[in-house]
């Protein structure tokens, strides 16, 4: 964990909590939740790819069912992305 990953996975957190119950059903929430704790804590580059996956497709899914939109979905994903490790180059 660096202190700039920290930031990520706080500001994510806090647009989760902003948005309530209202925005994300208990599962969604807890969804984001654990792929942003889950990419802060970890240091292993599979359980990182599989983690943003899981974000991607939980943001993705709210999008898509006009829940959220675009602009939002891809704001807390941001977020959630960067609180992970940085991306392996190939």
């Amino acid at each position: 964990m660096t202190p700039e990953r920290h930031t990520h996975y706080t500001a994510a957190m806090e647009i989760i909590e902003r948005l309530g119950p209202a925005k994300l059903q208990p599962e969604e929430r807890e969804t984001l939740t654990d792929a942003a704790e889950g990419l802060l804590l970890t240091n292993d580059p599979e359980e990182t790819e599989r983690l943003r996956e899981q974000a991607r497709e939980q943001l993705e899914a709210l999008i898509a069912s006009g829940r959220w939109s675009e602009k939002a979905g891809e704001q807390l994903l941001a977020e959630i992305l960067a609180a992970g490790l940085e991306p392996v180059a190939a």
